[in-house]
C-alpha cells in the first residue's frame, strides 16, 4: 500500500550545514534555498515525508513556520495570519521540530497580521530591527539586512512581501 503524501499548511524550514551549502541551482528537489552571509536555509515547496528526509546524509529535522490562515471575522478571533522572519544558523538550537526527532537549527519570529499593507510593513521593520539587533529606517533597508544575513521572510496572507527566490505568492 502506497504512503499518502503529506500536505503542509505552512512553510517548513531546514537549516543547511555550512559545509553542505549547495551551489546555485543544485538545491534538493522540491525546495528553495535562502542564502546569505551568515545563514543558509532550505524552504520546503513540494517535498513530502519530511520526518524521514535525510538531506545531505542526515536528518536535522524540518521546523514549521506559523499559521498562514486568512482573516477570521468572528468576534475575538481577528487576524490569525502571521508575518514571519525565519533564519537557519548553526548556533540556533531548537531541539524538537514538529514532533520529529533530531531538531532543526531554525529560528522563527512573527507578528500577527494587521489591517493594512502599511501597518504590516511597519511591524516587519520593527521585527527585522529586533532580529538583527539594529534599527532600520525603512522597508528596503530591513529587507536588504535580512537578505544579507540569509533570512526568509513572508508577509501575512493577502499582503505583498516575500523573500526573493522562494516561490510565488503567500501560502494558502
Amino acid at each position: 500500500m502506497a504512503a499518502t503524501p503529506t500536505t503542509f499548511e505552512v512553510r517548513q524550514f531546514c537549516n543547511i550545514p555550512s559545509e553542505n551549502l549547495p551551489l546555485s541551482g543544485t538545491q534538493p528537489v522540491g525546495t528553495f534555498v535562502v542564502t546569505g552571509s551568515a545563514s543558509n536555509l532550505l524552504v520546503n515547496n513540494t517535498r513530502t515525508d519530511l520526518a524521514a528526509d535525510t538531506l545531505y546524509g542526515s536528518n536535522d529535522g524540518w521546523f514549521p513556520g506559523p499559521s498562514t490562515k486568512v482573516y477570521e471575522a468572528e468576534p475575538e478571533v481577528g487576524y490569525d495570519s502571521k508575518g514571519i522572519i525565519v533564519g537557519g544558523n548553526d548556533t540556533f538550537s531548537n531541539t524538537v521540530s514538529d514532533s520529529r526527532s533530531g531538531g532543526s537549527k531554525v529560528s522563527c519570529y512573527g507578528w500577527i497580521s494587521l489591517a493594512t499593507q502599511g501597518d504590516n510593513e511597519t511591524a516587519f521593520i520593527n521585527l527585522a530591527s529586533y532580529v538583527m539587533g539594529t534599527t532600520y529606517a525603512n522597508l528596503a533597508n530591513a529587507k536588504a539586512g535580512l537578505q544579507g544575513a540569509g533570512y526568509y521572510y513572508q508577509f501575512p496572507k493577502g499582503m505583498a512581501g516575500q523573500s526573493p527566490n522562494t516561490g510565488t505568492g503567500s501560502d494558502t
